[in-house]
């Protein structure tokens, strides 16, 4: 029903091979406990443009009209159905990374749609799984995307965009954070502590 391959992402000269999946290839899989959206989440494979789905499985799902991360939510509609996939392990497609462009650029409807598209998906997998080490995962992985995004808005010097996203989101994803710290390993519990402090020292003042 859903065949995932391998891309190549281009970044000016730069040609850099790009895995799709995580696991054997040439092999049938079943979407069963969020399996599929596990494996998307593990390996930050939200890309549409590198599968290939089965008409009728997508007939019913749509994109998202106005936003951008479109396939971050398609992806995660499609991981609440029923569906067999597999792993093609070699590149069908070369992306282009270009600077400038819609998903690089920083301003309140990238924090939005970018945030906002992470929340449907925790919203979502509690539908199908919650007691299970996929979820707390994916709670780990969000956020360290909000932490990313906070330092990245620091570094580019956007105080007002910080105090924004901040004040914003900042109760969501510290209840993501606790509700994950209670499961994780250990190292993972250490790697998000580390950047929670790192959060806290540049948002002192907006709390302040």
């Amino acid at each position: 029903d859903v065949l995932c391959a391998d891309y190549v992402s281009l970044r000016g000269t730069q040609e850099v091979s790009k895995k799709a999946f995580i696991g054997a290839h040439n092999k049938n899989y079943k979407n069963t406990n969020n399996s599929f959206i596990d494996n998307i989440i593990k390996n930050n494979s939200n890309h549409v443009w590198n599968k290939v789905f089965k008409r009728e499985l997508i007939q019913d799902i749509v994109f998202k009209e106005g936003v951008n991360f479109e396939d971050i939510y398609y992806m995660t509609d499609i991981a609440l159905k029923e569906f067999t996939y597999s792993y093609l392990k070699q590149p069908v497609i070369k992306y282009r990374e270009r600077a400038g462009s819609i998903i690089q650029s920083l301003d309140k409807k990238h924090i939005n749609n970018y945030l906002d598209a992470f929340i449907y998906r925790v919203d979502n997998y509690k539908k199908i799984s919650e007691a299970n080490s996929g979820y707390y995962y994916l709670l780990y992985k969000v956020y360290k995307r909000y932490i990313a995004l906070l330092l990245k808005i620091d570094k580019n010097n956007q105080p007002v965009l910080l105090k924004y996203t901040y004040d914003k989101y900042h109760d969501c994803f510290s209840k993501y954070y606790l509700s994950a710290f209670k499961k994780l390993p250990f190292y993972q519990k250490l790697a998000i502590h580390f950047k929670k402090k790192k959060i806290n020292t540049i948002t002192k003042d907006i709390e302040g």
